[in-house]
């Protein structure tokens, strides 16, 4: 694998997320890292549901709207 050209860019993306996170009432006793984690996970996530999507690798009776729904609903 060849070193991604835009992390240094996503690390900027990262920090700015981190911040408005921190400005949500649920999320404000939340430490750094707690932040962190739940962000990583959920660019896990969608980075897994991209590869599936974009290789047809999900069900036949889910639809576009239906992905986009899916993914709106992990970030709650």
């Amino acid at each position: 694998m060849q070193p991604n050209q835009y992390m240094a860019s996503y690390e900027t993306v990262e920090k700015t997320m981190l911040e408005a996170m921190a400005e949500d009432e649920e999320m404000r006793d939340w430490t750094m890292d707690e932040r962190k984690r739940l962000f990583f996970k959920m660019r896990v996530f969608q980075t897994g549901l991209s590869a599936m999507v974009a290789n047809g690798h999900v069900p036949s009776w889910l639809n576009e709207k239906d992905v986009e729904e899916l993914l709106m609903e992990i970030g709650e």
